[in-house]
C-alpha cells in the first residue's frame, strides 16, 4: 500500500507536467493549478468505490506534513524576495494585510456567528478566517512569473502573499491553542516567541553565510547545509516555543541579501532544487484537494453550505477590492497601479494554495475542538476551489489581455526597433553567407528568408497600430526609458562580473541599486548613492579618530605617571576578566545547570555592574558634555544590560524561549570586554587595524562601484544610440545628457578617490586585474573542458584551484604601494619597454606644478610637448559657440595620474579643440616636442612613405581609442562588450600606406579595417570619406584617395581561412589569447582627433569649432554619425 501511494505522488508530479506543457498551448485562460484540481476530482471518483485505497491518504498526520511542507515553501517565497523591495513595500502591504485581515475577521466573524447554524463561536471565526485569507506564496509567484506579468505587480504580490502568510499562520497557530489550552500559560509563551523568532532566524542566516564563504565547488553539500539549516532553524523554533514560521522567513530574507557567499552556480542548483521541492508539494496537495472535494465535501455538502461558500467568497473579494481602492492613491504613486489593469490584476489575484490545504486537513483531522469540524473544512476547501476556479482564471485572462492585447505605445516602440535590427541582420547575415560561402551559395535562399522571417505575437493582435515618437505619451515613455535604463544597468553589471571587472559583493550591492529604483519606479541610480561608497562612513571616521585620540593619551600617560596607568589598567582588565567569567557562567548555567540560586546571583551581579556603568555614564557626561567614543560604547551597553537585569526577573521561569532569550541577552555581555580599550594600548592598536580594514574594505568596493556604475552608464548610452533611434529627439536627448552627467560626476569622484587614497587605489587595481586574470584562465579552462581537451576530474581540480583563488582575492585586500614618479611614466604604453626612450624623457623633461584654475591647454592652441599627469585631477572641457557667439561650457571628460595629454599634437601638429583645467593640485611631467623630434630625427606629419617606430607607438595607443568608439556605436558590434572589443583592437597592429589602393584592399579582404587618418574614395558613389572610418572586411570598393597625406590604418586580427567559420560582423583570433582591459577610469580626451582639416558648411554652420563625426558603412548602407558636443566621453 505505501508503494502504491508513493506511486501516485509522483505520477501527480509527472501529470502536473503534463498539464503545465497543455497550459502553454491551449489558448484558454486557465492555470495548470486548477487543471491539476479537476484530475484530482477524477481520480476521486474513480478512488470513491475503493476504501482501502484512499485509507492511506486518510491516515496521513497533517501537522507532520506540515511540519514537512510550511520551511521550504516559506524560506523559497522568502530567499526570492529582495531586500530592497522588502524595506520599500513593506509599511504599505503591511497596513493593507492588517486591514484586509481585520475587516474579513469582523464580517466573517459576524456572519458565522449570527448566520451560520453551525453553533460557531467568535473563536472559530477567526480559525476560519486565518485559513481562507491565507494565500499562496508559492503558486502566487509561479503564476504570475509564467504570464509574464508587470514586474512591480509581481513583487508586490509576491510580497504581499509573503506577509500574509505570515500574519494569517501566527493567527491561526494562537487561536488553536486558545481553543484548546484555555487558562494554560502557553499563549503568552508563544506570543513572545514570535517576537523572539527573527532573533533565531538571523542567527542562523549568519553561520549558513559564513559557512558557505569558505566552501569550493561542493555544490551538493553547500545545497545540504542550506536544506538542513532551513529545517533545523524551523524545528529548533518549534521547540523553543517560538514561531518557525518567521524564523525560517528572517533567515530567507537574511541570507537572500548574502548570495555572494555561495558560489553562482550553486545558487542555480539551490533554486532549481527548491522549485522541484516546492512544485511536488503543491501539485500533491492541489491533487489531494480535488480528491477530498469529491470524498468528503460532494457526501457532506447541502444547499445551505453552498450559500454561505459563496456569501464568505464575495464577502472576502469585496473586502479586497475596497482595501486596494482604498489605498489605491498611495499604489498609484509608487507606480503599483498605474492602469486599470493593474488594479484589476491586484484585487482578484487572490488565490489559495497548499498551505490553506493543508491547515484545512489539520482542522478535519486533529482535534482542535472545533464544532462541526467538517462543515469548517468544507467552507475552507469550498474558498480554496473558488480561487482557483475563479480568481485564478479571471487574473490569468486580465494579464494575457494585458501583454498581447492592450495598445502600449511604449510597448510597440520597442518592439517594432527590435524587429528592424532583427530584420536588418538577418538580411545582412543571408547576404553574406550568400555571396561568400562556396558550400552553402547555391542554398534556397528565398526558403531560408521566408522561414526565418518572425513577428511578435503582440504583431496579430487586431489592437496592433504602429506608433511613431510623436503619439507616446512624454511622461510614460520617460517612465518607461528609465526602467528599461535600470534594467540595462544591471545586464552590465553581471556582464562585468562575468568579465571579473566587479567583485561578487559590489556586483550584488549594485543590482540591490538597481532593484530598488525599479522599486521605486521614478528615479535612476545618481552619482549621489556612488558617492556614498567613495566615502568613508561617519561611523568608522568617528571611531578612528577617537582611538588615535585615546591612544595618544595612553601614550602620554605611560611616559609621565607610569605607575597610575598601570595600576588603572590592572585594575579594569581584573573586573573585566571576572565580568566574563561570570558570564561564561551564567550561559553554563542556563544550558546545563538550570539552578535557581544561581540565576538569583546573577541577577544581583548583573545589577550591580550596570549601576555602577550607569553611574559613571551620567558622572562622564556631566563633567565632559560630549560623547567620546568610549561613552557610546557605555550607551550601548547600559540599555541592554537593563533589558538583560529584567528579563532574568521577569522570565525566570524554566520555558524553553524564556531561556533562550536570556542565554542571548547573556551572550551580549561578552560586548562589554571592549571596555579595556580604554586602558590598553594593544587593544586599540587591535581596534585600529580592525577599522583600516574596514575601511580599505569599504573603499576598495566603492572603487568597484563607481568603476561598474561609469562602465554600465556608457553601455547605457550605447544601447539607447543604437536600440531607441524611435524614440522621440527630446526624449532621447534628456536621457542621453542625464547619463552623460551622472558617468562624469562619478568619473570625477573616482579622481578624488584616487588622488586621497592612493593606496586603496592602487591595491583595487591589483585585485581587479588579479580577478580578470583568474576569470579568463577559468573561462580557457571550461572552454577546455567543453571540448574535451582535458579530463573532467583534472579540469575540475584545476577549477577548484581557481575558484580557491578567487574567494582569497576577493575575502582579503591585498595590500601594494601605490607607483612612483618613474612607473607611472615608464608604464605609458608608448614608453613602457623602451628603456633609451625613458632614459631621454627623464632626462630632457621636468615636473611642472599647477595650482586650481590653470590651464594646462588652451581651445585652438597647439601644445609644445606632452604632458604625463602624476597627481591631481584635471577637467576636459569644450567652448561651445553659435554664430561666433559663446554659449556654454561643456565638460567633456576628467584627467587624472597616468592620462596623458599632446600625443595626438606630436603626431599631426594640430590645435586642440578642448581646454584642460587644473580642478586640484595637479602634478605632471612634460616632456617637449623637439626632444622627441630629435629622437626620432624627424618632425611627424610631413608627407613621407612609413612611421618611425615611436609614431607608430603612439598611433597604436591614439589609434584604439579611436577606433573603439567608432566600433561601439556600429550594429555589428552591438554584441560585443567593451571589453572584448578593446581586447581585439589590442591584438591590432598600425600600417601606413601612402602606394597604390590595391595594398588597401588586399588589407580589407582579410581583416577589419579601421581608418584613422586620411582620406578613402568610395568607387560605386565616388565620394570621398574621411577618417576615423570603419571598414568592414571583405568590402574592397575604396581606394587611398589621389590628394590624400599618409594614410594610417588600424587592421584588426584576421578571422579564420574556412569559410565554414565565417561569420557575419566582428572577426576573432585564437581563443588562447589573453583578455586584458584597456579602458582606463577615465577615457583620455584626445584633442581634435576626429574632426577634419576643412569642417562642412553645415557644421560651420552650427559650430564654430566644429564637432566630431564618423563614418559608419556596413554592407548594407552608408551614414555619417554626428557625435555631439561632449561625446568623446560618451562611447
Amino acid at each position: 500500500m505505501q508503494l502504491i501511494v508513493i506511486l501516485w505522488t509522483f505520477s501527480t508530479l509527472l501529470l502536473s507536467a503534463l498539464i503545465r506543457i497543455l497550459v502553454l498551448h491551449i489558448p484558454l485562460p486557465f492555470p495548470n493549478h486548477f487543471l491539476i484540481f479537476l484530475a484530482g476530482c477524477f481520480l476521486g471518483t474513480m478512488m470513491e468505490a475503493n476504501e482501502m485505497k484512499l485509507a492511506m491518504i486518510w491516515e496521513m498526520n497533517p501537522l507532520l506534513l506540515l511540519d514537512v511542507v510550511i520551511p521550504i515553501i516559506m524560506f523559497q517565497a522568502a530567499y526570492f524576495i529582495h531586500q530592497e523591495t522588502f524595506r520599500i513595500s513593506f509599511f504599505q502591504i503591511a497596513i493593507l494585510v492588517f486591514f484586509n485581515l481585520v475587516i474579513v475577521i469582523g464580517i466573517v466573524g459576524a456572519a458565522a456567528t449570527k448566520l451560520f447554524n453551525y453553533g460557531w463561536n467568535w473563536n472559530h471565526a477567526v480559525i476560519l478566517s486565518s485559513v481562507i485569507v491565507m494565500p499562496a506564496p508559492i503558486l502566487t509567484m509561479g503564476f504570475l512569473k509564467r504570464l509574464s506579468a508587470p514586474y512591480k505587480i509581481q513583487l508586490f504580490l509576491e510580497l504581499e502573499a509573503l506577509m500574509g502568510n505570515i500574519e494569517t499562520f501566527v493567527l491561526f497557530k494562537c487561536a488553536i491553542l486558545y481553543n484548546v489550552i484555555k487558562g494554560d500559560s502557553v499563549l503568552p509563551v508563544h506570543i513572545v516567541g514570535i517576537f523572539v523568532a527573527p532573533l533565531l532566524g538571523l542567527l542562523a542566516s549568519k553561520l549558513v553565510a559564513y559557512w558557505l564563504a569558505r566552501i569550493v565547488k561542493d555544490s551538493v553539500n553547500e545545497i545540504c547545509i542550506m536544506v538542513a539549516s532551513i529545517y533545523l532553524c524551523y524545528i529548533l523554533a518549534q521547540l523553543c516555543r517560538m514561531s518557525g514560521v518567521i524564523a525560517v522567513v528572517s533567515m530567507g530574507i537574511s541570507l537572500t541579501g548574502k548570495r555572494s557567499f555561495m558560489v553562482e552556480g550553486t545558487e542555480k542548483f539551490l533554486i532549481r532544487f527548491l522549485h522541484v521541492f516546492s512544485t511536488y508539494f503543491n501539485t500533491n496537495l492541489v491533487m489531494i484537494s480535488g480528491i477530498f472535494f469529491i470524498t468528503v465535501v460532494k457526501p457532506n455538502i447541502n444547499l445551505n453550505d453552498v450559500g454561505y461558500i459563496f456569501v464568505v467568497f464575495f464577502i472576502l473579494n469585496i473586502v479586497r477590492v475596497s482595501v486596494i481602492l482604498m489605498m489605491s492613491p498611495l499604489l498609484l504613486y509608487t507606480g503599483h497601479c498605474l492602469t486599470w489593469s493593474n488594479i484589476l490584476v491586484m484585487c482578484l489575484c487572490n488565490i489559495r494554495g497548499s498551505i490553506s490545504i493543508i491547515m484545512a486537513l489539520c482542522v478535519l483531522h486533529e482535534d482542535f475542538k472545533i464544532t462541526s469540524a467538517k462543515k469548517m473544512f468544507i467552507q475552507a476547501l469550498g474558498q480554496i476551489v473558488l480561487s482557483l476556479l475563479i480568481n485564478s482564471v479571471i487574473t490569468n485572462a486580465v494579464i494575457r489581455y494585458d501583454v498581447f492585447v492592450s495598445e502600449d505605445e511604449s510597448k510597440t516602440q520597442i518592439i517594432n526597433r527590435t524587429l528592424e535590427m532583427l530584420n536588418n541582420l538577418r538580411h545582412n547575415t543571408i547576404t553574406c553567407f550568400k555571396h561568400q560561402n562556396k558550400f552553402i551559395a547555391d542554398a534556397d535562399w528565398l526558403e531560408v528568408e521566408k522561414f526565418t522571417a518572425i513577428q511578435h505575437p503582440f504583431i496579430f493582435s487586431k489592437h496592433f497600430k504602429l506608433v511613431k515618437s510623436g503619439d507616446v505619451d512624454p511622461q510614460k515613455a520617460e517612465k518607461i526609458a528609465i526602467e528599461r535604463i535600470l534594467t540595462m544597468m544591471k545586464c552590465s553589471y553581471l556582464r562585468q562580473y562575468e568579465e571579473g571587472l566587479m567583485s561578487r559583493h559590489s556586483v550584488k550591492g549594485m543590482l540591490r541599486w538597481s532593484r530598488r529604483a525599479l522599486a521605486k519606479g521614478n528615479s535612476l541610480i545618481f552619482p549621489l548613492m556612488v558617492s556614498s561608497a567613495l566615502k568613508i562612513p561617519h561611523h568608522l571616521q568617528f571611531m578612528k579618530k577617537e582611538l588615535w585620540s585615546k591612544l595618544k593619551e595612553l601614550m602620554f600617560l605611560e611616559r609621565y605617571a607610569r605607575k597610575l596607568g598601570i595600576v588603572l589598567r590592572t585594575c579594569v582588565i581584573f573586573l573585566h576578566f571576572v565580568d566574563v567569567t561570570v558570564t561564561v557562567m551564567h550561559m553554563a548555567d542556563e544550558i546545563f545547570i538550570h539552578n535557581r540560586r544561581h540565576r538569583f546571583a546573577f541577577f544581583y551581579y548583573n545589577l550591580a555592574f550596570v549601576s555602577f556603568n550607569c553611574g559613571i555614564l551620567m558622572l562622564r557626561y556631566v563633567i565632559k558634555r560630549v560623547m567620546s567614543l568610549w561613552e557610546t560604547i557605555t550607551f550601548f551597553i547600559v540599555p541592554i544590560g537593563i533589558v538583560d537585569v529584567l528579563a532574568l526577573y521577569i522570565l525566570a521561569t524554566e520555558k524553553p524561549v524564556f531561556r533562550f532569550i536570556r542565554f542571548t541577552l547573556a551572550t551580549s555581555r561578552l560586548i562589554r570586554i571592549l571596555q579595556i580599550g580604554e586602558v590598553c594600548p594593544a587593544l586599540i592598536k587591535l581596534l585600529l587595524e580592525v577599522c583600516e580594514e574596514h575601511i580599505r574594505r569599504h573603499l576598495s568596493d566603492g572603487y568597484d562601484v563607481g568603476r561598474s556604475y561609469i562602465r554600465g552608464r556608457q553601455d547605457v548610452i550605447r544601447s539607447l544610440v543604437n536600440v531607441d533611434m524611435d524614440m522621440s529627439e527630446m526624449a532621447l536627448k534628456k536621457l542621453l545628457k542625464t547619463c552623460t552627467e551622472h558617468k562624469l560626476e562619478a568619473i570625477r569622484m573616482m579622481g578624488y578617490l584616487q588622488m586621497r587614497h592612493p593606496v586603496v587605489a592602487a591595491s583595487s587595481k591589483t585585485r581587479q586585474a588579479m580577478r580578470v586574470v583568474l576569470r579568463q584562465m577559468l573561462k580557457t579552462l571550461q572552454h577546455l573542458q567543453k571540448e574535451r581537451a582535458i579530463g573532467h576530474q583534472d579540469a575540475s581540480s584545476l577549477e577548484k584551484n581557481i575558484l580557491t583563488r578567487l574567494m582569497l582575492v576577493n575575502a582579503r585586500l591585498h595590500l601594494v604601494s601605490p607607483p612612483t614618479k618613474d612607473q607611472i611614466i615608464f608604464n605609458v604604453p608608448w614608453i613602457k619597454d623602451n628603456s633609451e626612450l625613458f632614459e631621454i624623457i627623464m632626462e630632457k623633461g621636468r615636473l611642472m606644478h599647477f595650482k586650481p584654475s590653470d590651464i594646462i591647454v588652451t581651445q585652438l592652441h597647439s601644445t609644445t610637448g606632452i604632458y604625463i599627469i602624476l597627481d591631481g585631477l584635471a577637467v576636459v572641457v569644450r567652448l561651445l559657440s553659435q554664430h561666433k557667439k559663446e554659449v556654454n561650457e561643456v565638460i567633456c571628460d576628467y584627467l587624472m595620474s597616468g592620462n596623458v595629454i599632446g600625443e595626438f599634437q606630436f603626431l599631426t601638429r594640430r590645435a586642440g579643440h578642448k581646454t584642460i583645467i587644473c580642478e586640484t593640485d595637479v602634478l605632471a611631467w612634460y616632456i617637449r616636442f623637439d626632444h622627441l623630434w630629435k629622437y626620432i630625427r624627424e618632425i611627424p606629419g610631413y608627407k613621407k612613405d612609413q612611421l618611425s617606430s615611436l609614431e607608430t607607438r603612439i598611433w597604436k595607443v591614439v589609434a584604439i581609442k579611436l577606433a573603439c568608439r567608432v566600433l561601439m556605436n556600429e550594429h555589428d558590434w552591438f554584441n560585443i562588450n567593451r571589453t572584448q572589443i578593446m581586447t581585439d583592437l589590442s591584438e591590432s597592429k598600425i600600417v601606413s600606406l601612402s602606394g597604390t589602393s590595391a595594398t588597401l584592399s588586399s588589407y580589407v579582404c582579410n581583416s577589419d579595417v579601421v581608418v584613422i587618418k586620411g582620406k578613402v574614395l568610395e568607387r560605386g558613389v565616388n565620394e570621398v570619406f574621411h577618417g576615423p572610418l570603419y571598414i568592414p572586411r571583405g568590402q574592397t570598393s575604396f581606394d587611398i584617395a589621389q590628394d590624400s597625406e599618409l594614410l594610417i590604418l588600424l587592421v584588426l586580427q584576421s578571422g579564420s581561412d574556412n569559410e565554414d567559420e565565417y561569420k557575419f560582423g566582428p572577426h576573432f583570433g585564437d581563443w588562447r589569447k589573453s583578455v586584458v582591459d584597456y579602458d582606463n577610469v577615465s577615457e583620455v580626451t584626445l584633442s581634435s582627433g576626429t574632426s577634419h582639416e576643412k569642417p562642412s558648411y553645415k557644421n560651420v554652420e552650427q559650430y564654430y569649432h566644429c564637432s566630431n563625426c564618423s563614418v559608419r558603412i556596413s554592407r548594407s548602407s552608408i551614414s555619417i554619425n554626428s557625435w555631439s558636443p561632449g561625446s568623446e566621453t560618451q562611447i
